[in-house]
């Protein structure tokens, strides 16, 4: 039925909402503060982007799998040029063209 209606799947939908959002905080288009969630990484290798994160550390599976750590660990494998976008909207429109 989604093929028919040309529609995502809701694991796609719910993929890119949250990195929409994590694009929000990170360029304080949202009222939550960037510093008390995001930390840059402590050293940045070849397979990380400028705009990455450190994932926050996690005692239980449940923590693990909540907005913050898993989302950041989507976002640190974004492309470089598609965490820079210029607006929300430039974001959404290139995130829509990778599919999980």
């Amino acid at each position: 039925m989604l093929q028919d209606l040309n529609w995502k799947s809701l694991q796609q939908r719910r993929y890119e909402a949250r990195l929409a959002m994590l694009y929000k905080i990170d360029n304080q288009l949202v009222a939550i503060d960037k510093n008390k969630y995001l930390t840059p990484p402590t050293r940045l290798t070849r397979h990380l982007h400028q705009h990455a994160f450190q994932i926050p550390q996690t005692k239980t599976t449940a923590r693990l799998h909540s907005f913050f750590p898993q989302t950041i660990r989507d976002w640190n494998k974004l492309p470089p040029d598609l965490v820079s976008a210029g607006t929300v909207d430039a974001f959404k429109a290139q995130l829509a063209k990778i599919s999980i």
